[in-house]
């Protein structure tokens, strides 16, 4: 069984994934932690946004607040 990287996820999951790459993935079985690296990596990019949204919320409402 072949096992894939959390790069080659985080390839796939961008959709910067080489065709041939992708067909490979596609064609072979499914390894069996495939499903718990796609679930971190995702776990990973949605709190990097909901950090930089609410960072970036915040410093537009009151970027002085820091030095009050």
């Amino acid at each position: 069984m072949t096992t894939y990287d959390r790069k080659t996820i985080e390839e796939l999951i961008d959709g910067t994934i080489d065709f041939h790459k992708l067909k490979q993935m596609l064609s072979n079985f499914k390894d069996a932690d495939r499903f718990e690296k796609y679930i971190s990596i995702l776990n990973l990019v949605c709190a990097a946004f909901h950090l930089e949204v609410l960072f970036n919320s915040f410093a537009i409402k009151n970027p002085l607040h820091w030095w009050t």
